[in-house]
């Protein structure tokens, strides 16, 4: 009897816990990005979107790794914004919403499609 009740306060702890505990997402190595050759930088669609980001010329687009093996680095002026729960790269939600998403109890909410757009 003991036990279960070790076992129950565990579970309860366990799942108070992962309403505390957030779990960030990065961008994939497919997520599409803006490039700025002047600055050797780049940003994402939301933070120019958002006017966070200043890239005052035209830009070319691309995906992540594309920019990574350019040696681009990420407009810090984007890193550094949070939109909510979201960076200009990142997306954060808690534990216990990745392990519904992940029995199938939830919606999986990613803010990159599977070709790389930026779904918010």
């Amino acid at each position: 009897m003991k036990i279960l009740s070790y076992l129950g306060i565990s579970v309860l702890v366990f799942i108070g816990i992962s309403f505390i505990v957030e779990v960030t997402e990065t961008s994939p190595d497919h997520a599409i990005v803006l490039l700025s050759h002047s600055k050797k930088q780049y940003t994402s669609p939301p933070c120019i979107e958002y006017g966070i980001s200043d890239f005052n010329e035209f830009y070319d687009i691309a995906t992540e790794a594309e920019a990574h093996n350019l040696d681009y680095s990420p407009d810090k002026n984007c890193v550094n914004y949070r939109f909510g729960d979201d960076g200009g790269f990142t997306h954060s939600k808690y534990l216990f919403t990745v392990i519904l998403e992940y029995f199938g109890l939830f919606p999986e909410n990613s803010r990159w499609n599977d070709k790389g757009g930026w779904n918010y």
